[in-house]
């Protein structure tokens, strides 16, 4: 049988990682993600990150075992100073439709955006093409620029 993750077409691993605000225990979630990470570390696989007030764990865990893959953080929503931490440590930042609301301006203001991704996750009701335009408007720069770095992210992430 083959090994699934050493397959070309396996791009990262998964949506993994920690939520404090749901039942299951999270020492349990926490043997879980380092299974994950120890896997993403072996087979050289980026990580998409799902992280719920537990940003201390996991950057724990990365550092832990000198993870050195890319890591992105998904459906991003913290504040500004977090994540010029994550960033400071060389993670990614994925943003959602939530920043539409205003409510991450300051960040998408002054992340590098070298270390951004936007998503809509699986929401049907905003286009990608919405979230782009509203970043392209906050940084004052040309839709087709922002596009192009965010292209170049996806590259250098996924190895494309």
């Amino acid at each position: 049988m083959v090994d699934a993750l050493a397959l070309s077409q396996v791009l990262a691993i998964g949506e993994c990682g920690m939520d404090k605000n749901i039942a299951t225990p999270l020492a349990d979630q926490q043997l879980v993600f380092d299974q994950q990470v120890r896997l993403a570390k072996t087979y050289r696989k980026p990580l998409i990150i799902h992280c719920v007030r537990a940003f201390q764990e996991i950057v724990g865990c990365l550092k832990k075992v000198n993870f050195s893959e890319a890591v992105v953080f998904h459906g991003y929503r913290k504040n500004w100073t977090l994540a010029q931490q994550l960033i400071d440590q060389g993670y990614y930042l994925s943003i959602g439709k939530h920043c539409l609301n205003g409510s991450q301006d300051e960040l998408l203001e002054n992340i590098s955006l070298s270390h951004l991704f936007l998503e809509t996750d699986t929401d049907t009701t905003v286009e990608i093409a919405t979230l782009y335009r509203y970043v392209a408007q906050i940084r004052s720069i040309e839709l087709e620029e922002l596009k192009r770095v965010l292209y170049q992210n996806y590259k250098n992430v996924f190895n494309k």
